[in-house]
């Protein structure tokens, strides 16, 4: 095992090994590459993995209890917010089909219809 510090430049959405600070020698010569990031603070980290026996690049969110971190799930499903987490629980009881008038109604109607179609077309562009 060796460890390493990440670059001090933001990376940004860079593949796992370029996160890596040095030289590419460094992630060349090993079969596996684990990042943790996390920000000064914050309790929630993203475990990057990539490697020989990964088939993909996994990202998994981690949180610090009592000194210890713990898996709490997919780093996406983690980082999504609670507004779009209500949009994807309100397709799901609609049978995970429909229009936008569909989800508005399965969400209850707590907010206006339009403001939902922009939350969708967003959520569509991000993927």
């Amino acid at each position: 095992m060796l460890v390493s510090h990440n670059r001090k430049s933001g990376a940004g959405d860079t593949h796992v090994n370029q996160e890596v600070s040095g030289t590419t020698g460094l992630v060349g010569g090993v079969d596996n590459v684990f990042v943790l990031k996390r920000s000064s603070g914050n309790v929630t980290a993203v475990l990057h993995t990539d490697g020989r026996d990964t088939e993909q690049q996994l990202e998994l969110a981690l949180q610090l209890h009592d000194g210890r971190w713990a898996c709490v799930g997919d780093a996406k499903d983690v980082n999504r917010s609670q507004q779009r987490n209500s949009v994807l629980e309100a397709l799901n009881r609609a049978g995970g089909v429909g229009t936008a008038r569909d989800i508005h109604e399965a969400m209850g109607a707590t907010e206006k219809l339009s403001t939902l179609r922009v939350r969708l077309s967003r959520m569509v562009a991000g993927g």
